[in-house]
Formats: structure tokens, C-alpha cells, sequence
């Protein structure tokens, strides 16, 4: 079964169809004294600067421009440059960049590809390179997270040392592909800047198993870590919040939004009650800094050309692109940040990495209107889950961090066969108990819900109360979406270590008044410890 229609890339956000959905010149590490030798010593050699660094906002935000008209807010970025003199990314730990391709001879990339694991789906070779020379997709992933650090060329990456696995799945992009990509032995981390499009409630639960074998096998029962892009589609009336796709509802699945330079939301990225934190995605790289990351080497390949090159210095080829963007670019910012703490503690579990980077990230644009507290004490946001991704902070926790107790599941199911009023105003609202005091990681809801008519459904509003009285929104009202949620499962992160003990509500509401549904059946599953 082929689902090229259904997956696709986020390179830019204007050009995708699916949703695939890319500092102070050295100043990130710094440059050591040289040391005094005696003659019979053979020195050691001073790191390189990448040249291009400078240019890399998201690494160290200095207020530049990388290209665009205005440049963002200085210090808005991910706070990774003072975790390099310790930790640098491990070829311990293998990244798979599930993309279109990754150039496999990309100078500032090939030290860190490892060939003999990457896998080109579509002609079954171990060159993962593109094979349409102008999609610089996965080459741009790719450099974010692991460009080479210190060698003269270009940019550098988040994990400058973390190998890199190019799985081209999305040159034949079937389910069976697309299992087997997620599935790869040897990954230890799993990026996935690509998703589902259209405005429908996309299922993929063949996916999602698939994940979950792997949380409970990968990295010899530690768990792979899946990191997807929340998606490109904050469009009015067309939004669809990663509830709408198994691939971002799920909780094997650490759902990425977008920030740009100034470290507010992203004009394109989605939003939701699955987003665990959010990375830098940037923008169009015209009015306001994009992502300056690796391209197809050559100015008649990838995105920078003749027409669009970015003319600086150490970009004379054209081998980098300043118009990367997208949540397909924030994942990976986010997915170096993970390489990084394997690096400094090997041992963290699937369940350990998502607790700490929830833990740790940054409330950033603290004036924005959705952020709120919940019972345990952490600001939540449906545009940035618990904030922007702290590298330093995530790092330092995972140094010492113990790992969580063995995993809970607590559930409870509800008949209720009742009309959902159609005033516009009233809810429904039902509840049901749970009875065990567990502290909660993820909380998933099964809702099965009648139309009169199948189709368009985001006249809906559901929400989910916790006894403690933190709500999380499932499905917004106002939005085109279509479809009917026959056993469709939610998932919310908004109530990490709340106590689950106690009363449980759903709230279903009819904001437009003019359509018949009913509600039939719900059922809750807290997974915690």
C-alpha cells in the first residue's frame, strides 16, 4: 500500500503538501590557550571555526540576520553552546534521519554518516542521497543535527559528533517501508521531520505499533526515541492541531512545535495538547531569519542556486542554505538535544528523555495568552507544550538523572448514548473515576462520537478535566476537520505529575449549533508511575 500521497516533507512550508512536516564567529566553544610544549612535543591543533556558525541563530542568537531583513532576539535560541566542552553528540548513539534523502558525500556531513547503516528504499542501495537533485530536505535535517563541528567548513550541528544513519524511506514511501525505517536496528534515535497532511483525522495505527515495539525493545530495552514534527498548519480555518495524526498523538512520539528567531510560535506550526516542547524552525528567511543549514552540494543543486544563493563567506559553492524552515526544522534541533543527553548518560529510557525535556524547557514568549500552570507546577502551552527545548538544562539533568519508576497504566470506560446539545453554548460533559493514586506521564482518550451526517466535524470542541482541574482541549472548534471519531484516540501531555486519584471529566460541545451528535462512548488510560 503506498502512501505518497499521505506522507510528505516540510522543506519549505510554502511548498509542502504533506506535512514533512534547516553566534559570534566560534564563540560556542571556546577556543582553548595554546598550550606550553616542550620541543620534543608534538602540538595539538586548534579547533577550526566553522565559518558559517555566526549564522546559526538558533545555536547562539546574537540578533542576527542570517540573510533575512531583521534579525531576532538576542539570547532566543536553544542554550546548547555551553554544553560542547563536555558533551558533543556520540557515535555510540545512531541518529535515523527518516527523510527524502541525506547527500552522503556532503563535506561537512560525511564524517558523521555512518553508509554501511543508511538505506535508499527506492533502489535498495546504502547511499542515502536524494534522488531528485533539487530536494535538500533530509540534507538540511541532517546538518542541524550532527553538521561536523570544528573543521573549517560551514555550520555546525547541534550534536556535532553524533552519527547519523540516512534512511531515504520517503523515496518509496509505503507502509511496509515506513515500518521498517521506524524499526531499524541500531537507531537509537529516530527523527522524523515529515507526517500526514490534509485537514481529515489521519490513522496510522500500524505506525504507531510499530513505535511502541520499539520503545519497549530499541537500545536493548531502553527504547528507540521517536522526535516528529508537529506539522506546518496554523492557517485559519484550515489549522490542524497534532491531535488530528496518529503520528503526533501518540506517546511514543515526542511532538516538536516551531519558534522563530524571536522565540514566539512560528507562523506555520501547529499546535496541541500532544506538543512536548518546541524547537527552532524559523521562518521564510525573507522579513525574518529561516534556518541556515546544510543544502546538496552546488549552486545548480538544493535550494541555494544561482537565484537564491546566500552569499557569505564560507558559502561560495553553495553547499548551504539559509531557507530552511518548518516544524521538519525545529525536530531536529531538538533531536540533537537528545543525542546529546544519550551522550552524557546512555542509560536514560524513552519514558526518562521525554520526562526531562518536558522538565527542563523554557517558558519562553512568557506574554503569550495560553500559558497556564497545572497542578504539579509546570507552565504548559498548546503552541509550545512546556516551552523551548533547553539544551544546558536538559543535559545537566540527565548527568545524574536516576530514571523513573516502572511504568503504571490505570483506565476507566464510560457508556453515556447521550445528544450533544446544539445551542452553541451547552456542553456535555461526563466523567468517571479513577482509583488509583498514580503520578501521571501521558494521559490517552478513546471517544466514539455519532454523526448525523459524515463529514465535517470541527464544529466540535472537546476538552479533558483532570481532577486537579487542569484542562486540556482534544479537538478545536472553528476548524476545518473531517471525519467521524469512531474509537478515536487523543492524547494529552498538559498533566505530567499531576495525581490521577479522583474525578475525571469530558466536555463535548457543539460550538456551531447546527449539526446532530451523539455521544456514545469514552474511555481514559493513564500511563504513570
Amino acid at each position: 500500500m503506498v502512501f505518497f500521497n499521505k506522507y510528505i516533507y516540510t522543506a519549505l512550508v510554502s511548498s509542502a503538501v504533506l506535512m514533512v512536516a534547516g553566534c559570534g564567529s566560534g564563540s560556542g566553544s571556546k577556543t582553548p590557550l595554546q598550550p606550553t610544549i616542550s620541543p620534543s612535543a608534538t602540538p595539538t591543533p586548534l579547533p577550526k571555526a566553522d565559518p558559517l556558525f555566526q549564522t546559526q541563530w538558533y545555536l547562539e542568537n546574537t540578533g542576527q540576520t542570517s540573510g533575512a531583513e531583521n534579525g531576532g532576539m538576542s539570547g532566543e535560541d536553544i542554550h546548547v553552546v555551553d554544553v560542547w566542552p563536555e558533551f558533543k553528540g556520540s557515535h555510540l548513539n545512531a541518529v535515523g534521519i527518516l527523510d527524502i534523502g541525506v547527500e552522503a558525500k556532503h563535506p561537512d556531513l560525511e564524517e558523521n554518516i555512518d553508509i554501511s547503516k543508511s538505506y535508499r528504499y527506492a533502489d535498495g542501495s546504502n547511499d542515502p542521497s536524494p534522488l531528485n537533485s533539487r530536494n535538500s530536505h533530509g540534507t538540511c535535517v541532517a546538518g542541524i543535527v550532527a553538521a561536523k563541528g570544528w573543521n573549517g567548513l560551514g555550520i555546525r550541528g547541534v550534536a556535532p559528533n553524533a552519527r547519523i544513519v540516512g534512511l531515504n524511506v520517503l523515496s518509496a514511501p509505503t507502509e511496509a517501508n515506513l515500518i521498517d525505517a521506524l524499526s531499524r536496528e541500531g537507531i537509537a534515535i529516530s527523527n522524523n521531520s515529515w507526517g500526514a497532511g490534509g485537514n481529515g483525522l489521519n490513522e496510522f495505527q500500524t505506525l504507531v505499533n510499530t513505535m511502541e515495539l520499539g520503545c519497549k525493545k530499541g537500545r536493548g530495552g531502553k527504547g528507540t526515541i521517536y522526535l516528529f514534527a508537529a506539522g506546518n498548519s496554523r492557517n485559519g480555518i484550515n489549522n490542524s492541531n497534532t491531535n488530528m495524526s496518529d503520528l503526533t498523538n501518540n506517546r511514543y512520539a515526542i511532538a516538536v512545535s516551531a519558534v522563530d528567531a524571536n522565540g514566539k510560535y512560528a507562523s506555520y506550526s501547529n499546535y496541541g495538547s500532544t506538543v512536548l516542547v518546541a524547537g527552532a524552525g524559523g521562518e521564510y528567511g525573507k522579513t525574518f531569519p529561516a534556518i541556515v543549514s546544510t543544502d546538496l552540494t552546488g549552486l545548480d543543486k538544493g535550494w541555494d542556486t544561482n537565484e537564491t544563493h546566500y552569499n557569505v563567506p564560507g558559502n561560495e559553492n553553495g553547499d548551504y542554505t539559509n531557507l530552511m524552515n518548518g516544524t521538519s526544522a525545529a525536530c531536529p534541533t531538538v533531536t540533537g538535544v537528545v543525542a546529546l543527553m544519550l551522550d552524557a548518560n546512555p542509560n536514560l529510557s524513552w519514558r526518562d528523555v521525554r520526562y526531562i525535556l518536558a522538565a527542563t524547557a523554557r517558558k519562553n514568549d512568557p506574554e503569550n495568552e495560553m500559558w497556564t500552570v497545572n497542578a504539579a507546577g509546570f507552565h504548559i502551552n498548546y503552541n509550545y507544550g512546556f516551552g523551548m527545548v533547553d539544551a544546558f538544562k536538559a543535559v545537566t539533568m540527565s548527568k545524574t538523572f536516576e530514571g523513573l519508576k516502572e511504568e503504571i497504566r490505570v483506565e476507566s470506560s464510560v457508556d453515556v448514548n447521550r445528544s450533544i446539545p446544539n445551542d452553541g453554548r451547552t456542553a456535555l460533559v461526563s466523567t468517571t473515576t479513577i482509583n488509583r493514586d498514580i503520578i501521571i506521564e501521558h494521559v490517552d482518550i478513546w471517544i466514539t462520537i455519532d454523526n448525523k451526517i459524515y463529514g465535517q466535524i470541527g464544529d466540535l470542541e472537546i476538552k479533558l478535566i483532570s481532577p486537579a482541574g487542569t484542562e486540556s482541549i482534544l479537538a478545536w472548534s472553528g476548524v476545518r476537520t473531517y471525519g467521524r471519531y469512531s474509537n478515536w484516540r487523543f492524547g494529552t501531555v498538559r498533566h505530567l505529575d499531576e495525581k490521577a486519584y479522583g474525578k475525571w471529566k469530558l466536555s463535548v460541545k457543539d460550538a456551531d449549533g447546527d449539526s446532530e451528535y451523539t455521544l456514545r462512548k469514552w474511555k481514559l488510560k493513564v500511563y504513570g508511575h
